[in-house]
């Protein structure tokens, strides 16, 4: 394990800390490390100093200003609590620089047929720039690619998108980890994210559902997003870059595969199950659930949150949710009714913590690991287990059923 340390004042308020990840147990991913950050409070560390998970979603990440600078350390001292954002893995950064970029397999045929175009005819050491490419096109009078010739986007740290599983288990191997190091306020263990950030947290509570005293969910999926995870398999593109004048249809590749069920990389009905909120396949849970959506969100359908809100309310402790429309927008805490709200994440805490009226604690200070839990979840054909233990560690596995 490695660490660096900030100090402000003579007081330690942020520290990053480098460790072992929990292994791919899906696809055999060969993992480097796990990074995380902590944030201190300003007043020190005391018996009633809590844990929060601060998740980020989409295109941020947890060394990202806000995170570090805004987010993490309100919490911290406003709260007393340790906030903790996980550089999860397969973090999707919006930055290109983080990104290789590659010729789809089917990139140079297509050109090729649609306009006479041999890109080795430009090569250079056997190398042909996307540049030149659109130059040619550009005299040529192309505008835009068909999504059969496609640009791949690769991270370039060989991560692949996961899907909430890997990012869950990275936390809860994160948690064990500060609970190991400090003695802490077990009864104050909250994870909080927006967006993909919200879905992580609500399977950090699947996982471990006697660990967590507070899940806040803010526009959080339920279940895969399929666009998310097929990268290469699927033909409708969303988004374009645009080189040269001409726009470049482009997609992030993804180690999974919906269409090749031979594929190592399958994505199978067992990994959609784990995955799923809604799937029946929840332990008892003690966590109090918070949960915002906006009324016509279209990424993280509204519909599924629903769903979601009626099947955990026969399981989890309390459930408080709040399906925001029009007349909820106030331009501070939600501020339009589209995926994410454009909500104040700090208003949301802010919010749920009055809501609360329990300094967000739960009942009893053990966590899954105090308590050696281990959970089985029947996933079509697979069973993904659970193991906690006493030294505070986390152990997954996967085996198929009888």
């Amino acid at each position: 394990m490695e660490t660096y340390q900030q100090f402000e004042n003579g007081i330690l308020r942020e520290e990053r800390v480098v460790t072992i990840p929990h292994r791919d147990i899906e696809l055999g991913i060969e993992r480097s490390h796990l990074e995380y950050f902590l944030t201190y409070p300003q007043s020190g560390i005391n018996r009633d100093t809590g844990l929060v998970f601060c998740i980020p979603p989409w295109g941020d990440k947890a060394d990202s200003p806000y995170q570090r600078n805004k987010l993490r350390p309100y919490i911290s001292d406003r709260y007393n609590c340790i906030s903790c954002g996980v550089n999860y893995f397969g973090i999707q950064p919006l930055l290109f620089n983080d990104y290789l970029m590659m010729p789809s397999p089917n990139f140079f045929e297509g050109i090729n047929v649609l306009y006479d175009i041999n890109p080795l005819d430009y090569a250079e050491k056997g190398n042909v720039s996307l540049n030149q490419i659109a130059e040619i096109l550009q005299m040529k009078g192309i505008k835009r690619l068909p999504s059969y010739c496609r640009i791949v986007f690769k991270l370039k740290n060989g991560e692949y998108e996961s899907f909430g599983f890997l990012p869950a288990l990275d936390h809860l191997v994160a948690c064990g980890e500060i609970l190991k190091k400090f003695s802490l306020n077990t009864k104050r263990i909250i994870a909080f994210g927006s967006s993909y950030g919200g879905y992580i947290a609500l399977l950090m509570a699947k996982y471990a559902p006697q660990t967590f005293s507070v899940i806040i969910d803010n526009s959080g999926f339920v279940r895969t997003s399929m666009n998310n995870v097929a990268g290469v398999d699927l033909y409708y593109i969303e988004k374009t870059l645009e080189l040269k004048g001409v726009s470049f249809p482009w997609i992030r590749d993804n180690y999974w595969r919906i269409d090749d069920e031979m594929s190592p990389y399958y994505f199978s009905d067992s990994h959609k199950c784990i995955r799923n909120l809604l799937q029946e396949t929840h332990n008892q849970c003690i966590s109090k659930y918070y949960i915002f959506h906006a009324e016509k969100d279209t990424i993280a359908p509204t519909a599924d949150k629903k769903a979601f809100i009626n099947a955990i309310k026969q399981d989890a402790e309390h459930v408080y949710y709040k399906i925001v429309s029009k007349e909820d927008l106030d331009g501070k805490l939600f501020k339009t009714v589209e995926h994410g709200m454009s909500a104040s994440l700090r208003g949301i805490f802010d919010h749920v913590y009055q809501l609360d009226g329990s300094d967000l604690a739960k009942r009893r200070i053990e966590t899954d690991f105090d308590l050696e839990s281990t959970y089985e979840f029947r996933c079509r054909g697979k069973i993904y287990t659970f193991n906690y233990r006493k030294d505070l560690t986390l152990d997954a596995s996967i085996k198929d059923s009888e």
